[in-house]
Formats: structure tokens, C-alpha cells, sequence
């Protein structure tokens, strides 16, 4: 969440639940020029005055604001991790598989941070880290991997949807069909790539990462996990077309029957 001098803010910490308290905590952070790191729990008391009613405890860390480190990373396209060093002087370092931005001054600390920070791309997590060299130190370190790749074959109205709705999603999105009349970025326009080519001599020469990002991204999810505001877009409409076509919002694999059904009365969502 990012909060100008201006008032205007941008992005959530937790979607909704402590934003107020939290935009005047940046306000205060900018008038004063040090940064703060608060904690907000359930309190019967005080659980409406900030929001948090729905329990667990968020943790904040507030920055007067973002380095030199934290801009570049912010537009670089290539995995970076970014760590934030949770102490009054908010040392940032920004690390890429080849290079680091930035210290915090000492040259353990670094080297422990890095390697931390290094391999948090590849596993995608973020998180707090204990620093073993130096007990007390804690270090936030934000993860930002390159999009996840979904593959498409086949140019038609079907595919269109889907990649539509993988670009919401923050897919890669790439369509693959031999046919040039219907391969196009009119018929495609959400695509970031339209390749025209036959399928299997295309994924030939491509292998899956460690995340499968080589491979089509098609397997549905039978428990989401921390999803993200337009992953919990999709899962609403998901059950939205089930009610309103009749279906069981189960994945077609376990299911018998056809896969249209007419459709049934208005539907109405609390």
C-alpha cells in the first residue's frame, strides 16, 4: 500500500480490514520521517475502531519512503527479491540471481540476507527472517518472480475467454495455432504473444520449470490459498454460471452428463 502526500493511496495490506488504520499510520510515518512496525489484533474493544473483526493478527511495516532499490525492482522483469532490514534505519537491499542493490551496512548480515533472498523467487514465498548472525535482526524479504506462463493451443472463441480471463489472473499469456487466418491479435487482443505454429513442433524444444511455467497452467485448484482479489473474482462467477446454468461447479473431469445446461431463474448474491 502506497500513500502519497497528497492523500491519495493505492494498493491494501489486507483488504480492507485495517486500511484506515493504516493510512494514518503512513501519514504519521511521513510526518515524522521514521518508520514504525505495528501490529493489529482482535480486541473486543478496539476490533471496530480498526476494522480487524474477522480476528488473526497483521503485522505492518511502514517506510517513510521506498528506496532507490525498491523503485528498480519495481519495473525490472526478471525475478528480484527485496529485503527491507525491520529496524529504525529500514536498510533495503534488492537482489537478482546475478547482482545486489544495496546494504545494510554490514557485510554478515549481507551475506546471509542474499542467501535468503535468493532463493525465495524460486520457491515464491515471502516472509520475515531471524538473521543467525546477528541475533535481533529481522529482515522482511518480498519475493517477485516473473509471471507464471499459460500456454494455449487452438485459436477459437473458447480460447479467447481463457485468455482473457488468464491475463486478469496475471498469467503470460501465449496462443499457438497453425492457422494464420485465425492466429491474430484481433481475435486475441489479451494475449502478450500469439505464436503461429503446430503445437507439438512448438513445445518440442520447451521444457516445465520447477513451477511448471512451460507447460499449459489448465489444473484447477481444489482449495485455493491466499487468493489474490481477481482469483476470488473468478471463483464467484465460477459458482454464478453453476447456479445459473444448473451446474455442480465440480470439475467436468468428475462429472457425467452435458456440460450446457438452460438456464434457471435470476440469482441474487449477498
Amino acid at each position: 500500500m502506497a500513500v502519497a502526500q497528497d492523500g491519495e493511496a493505492v494498493g491494501s495490506v489486507s483488504g480492507g480490514c485495517v486500511e484506515g488504520a493504516v493510512y494514518e499510520l503512513c501519514h504519521e510515518v511521513m510526518e515524522t520521517g521514521v518508520a514504525v512496525r505495528e501490529s493489529f489484533g482482535y480486541c473486543g474493544d478496539t476490533a471496530f475502531a480498526v476494522g480487524l473483526t474477522c480476528g488473526g493478527t497483521i503485522e505492518v511495516f511502514v517506510q517513510p519512503a521506498p528506496s532507490p532499490q525498491v523503485v528498480e525492482a519495481a519495473f525490472d522483469a526478471s525475478p528480484v527479491a527485496v529485503a527491507r532490514l525491520l529496524d529504525g534505519a529500514g536498510a533495503t537491499l534488492a537482489v537478482w540471481p546475478e547482482r545486489v542493490h544495496g546494504t545494510t551496512g554490514l557485510a554478515d548480515l549481507d551475506a546471509e540476507v542474499v542467501g535468503h533472498a535468493r532463493a525465495m523467487p524460486d520457491l515464491g514465498t515471502t516472509g520475515i527472517r531471524s538473521a543467525r548472525c546477528r541475533p535481533g535482526k529481522h529482515v522482511f524479504i518480498q519475493s517477485c518472480a516473473t509471471k507464471p506462463r499459460l500456454l494455449i493451443c487452438g485459436a477459437i472463441d473458447y480460447v479467447a475467454a481463457v485468455a482473457t480471463l488468464g491475463k486478469l489472473l496475471g498469467f503470460q499469456v501465449t496462443i499457438c495455432d497453425a492457422r494464420p487466418l485465425f492466429a491474430t491479435r484481433a481475435r486475441f487482443p489479451d494475449a502478450d504473444e500469439i505464436v503461429v505454429d503446430w503445437p507439438p513442433r512448438y513445445l518440442s524444444p520447451s521444457r516445465p520449470d520447477r513451477k511448471g511455467t512451460g507447460a499449459p497452467a489448465l489444473a484447477h485448484r481444489s482449495r485455493p490459498r491466499c487468493p489474490h482479489p481477481e482469483e476470488t473474482a473468478v471463483a464467484i462467477a465460477a459458482e454464478l454460471v453453476a447456479e445459473h446454468r444448473g451446474g455442480t461447479a465440480l470439475p467436468l473431469t468428475q462429472t457425467n452428463g452435458p456440460i450446457h445446461h438452460g438456464h434457471t431463474a435470476s440469482v441474487a448474491v449477498a
